[in-house]
């Protein structure tokens, strides 16, 4: 395991979804009309995991075997006034630390803010619509924001992975390309290993023993063995 090629995949997602608006007596009126105050709830979700993929010379299944796995569920809630996050700059200077405590890293909280700002202003447009000037108490509108961080990281041998390379370049020597004609469609109506008829105009290949596929098919074939899949004629690849 001391000789690997890493490889990851790092990926974040954010969901802001407003709920039904609730008229709260708690929300004491302050102003006229009564305040109306954002209640914030996050959700934040990071799954991790670190696998080895180990291709044995007869195997090439390339399944991972799972090394280390990690998931962290947190949850948050903050109050604020509606008009406050209504106001990027505001808003973002009192989000920032609840959103860090979370585990969220600086980079994504500006885009999980915006969101939460335009989210403010749909919701303020409904409500002053539907306003009404004799109402006594505040209103509280819930917002839930799901936050969702996957890492993975994989490794193989470094020798499979040159080897790999090495075979991918020797078939681009091996497969000849041909545009499908009608007379080819009659003498080689399909491919020998998804069993579809070729399409007039289409591209097919060609291997040394003169059987013909769809590109796709045959490479990911010889990726993981070294014969044709008709004749079994060995093809000459690394």
């Amino acid at each position: 395991m001391a000789d690997t090629h890493p490889h990851k995949k790092h990926i974040f997602r954010c969901h802001v979804e407003p709920l039904p608006i609730q008229n709260d007596d708690d929300v004491k009126e302050q102003l006229i009309p009564p305040p109306v105050h954002a209640a914030i709830k996050f959700r934040y979700k990071f799954k991790r995991y670190q696998a080895l993929i180990m291709l044995g010379d007869q195997d090439h299944t390339g399944k991972p075997a799972i090394l280390d796995r990690h998931e962290e569920n947190k949850e948050s809630t903050c109050q604020l006034l509606l008009s406050e996050l209504e106001c990027f700059n505001i808003a973002f200077t009192l989000l920032s630390p609840e959103l860090s405590r979370l585990g969220v890293r600086r980079r994504w909280i500006k885009g999980i803010v915006k969101r939460l700002v335009n989210c403010a202003h749909k919701v303020g447009t409904q409500i002053v619509q539907d306003s009404n000037c004799e109402r006594k108490v505040g209103v509280l509108v819930p917002i839930e924001v799901e936050l969702l961080r996957f890492r993975s990281k994989w490794m193989c041998d470094n020798h499979v992975c040159l080897r790999q390379g090495e075979r991918k370049s020797a078939m681009k020597m091996l497969l000849k390309s041909f545009r499908v004609k009608d007379y080819d469609n009659q003498s080689h109506c399909c491919c020998a290993i998804c069993l579809e008829e070729f399409g007039v105009g289409t591209t097919a290949v060609r291997v040394p023993c003169l059987h013909e596929f769809h590109p796709k098919c045959i490479q990911t074939w010889l990726l993981k063995n070294s014969s044709c899949p008709v004749c079994r004629f060995l093809m000459p690849l690394p």
